[in-house]
């Protein structure tokens, strides 16, 4: 299993019965019950659209700050739009993912090696952009510090939750 499909599968939860729980949002929305061939189409969809949006995004924030930030939205919107598309006609749980049990979930699918490369990998965005800022006090800086910041936060969560809980 790839890199991408362990991303991928992070949104998706075994049921005894055969089915799949998709949680398209994450711990921002409620899951769907999906049958297998449901999920080969979901699954079809992020190979696409997981490197799709990192290129475009990362190419448009090169180019300007306003520019990624719309090629963001329109991502965000084709998301959306696709997704409810593909789940129009499954079965809505009522309840939502608590933010623990979706952390257990990313580290079981990641692993605890991945977990460390992630933190590793963040730690050295934030340096180079705390280095960067100095020179250039922009907010758009800024705001990817913070972001950094937080995965830095979630990466050390996950560690904390493989070894001590």
């Amino acid at each position: 299993m790839n890199i991408l499909d362990k991303f991928i599968n992070i949104g998706f939860r075994k049921r005894q019965d055969g089915f799949w729980l998709f949680y398209p949002y994450g711990i921002f929305g409620r899951g769907y019950k999906v049958d297998s061939h449901v999920k080969r189409k979901i699954n079809k969809f992020l190979k696409y659209f997981y490197p799709s949006l990192t290129i475009f995004v990362a190419l448009g924030f090169v180019v300007n700050f306003y520019v990624g930030l719309g090629i963001l939205f329109l991502a965000g919107t084709a998301y959306f739009y696709t997704i409810r598309k593909v789940l129009s006609d499954t079965e809505r749980l009522k309840e939502g993912l608590s933010y623990r049990s979706e952390s257990i979930n990313i580290l079981h699918n990641l692993g605890i090696s991945t977990i460390f490369v992630l933190l590793i990998l963040s730690l050295i965005l934030l340096t180079g952009s705390i280095f960067y800022y100095q020179r250039n006090q922009s907010p758009v800086i800024m705001m990817f510090i913070a972001f950094c910041i937080i995965a830095l936060m979630n990466w050390i969560y996950l560690i904390y939750l493989n070894y001590f809980s």
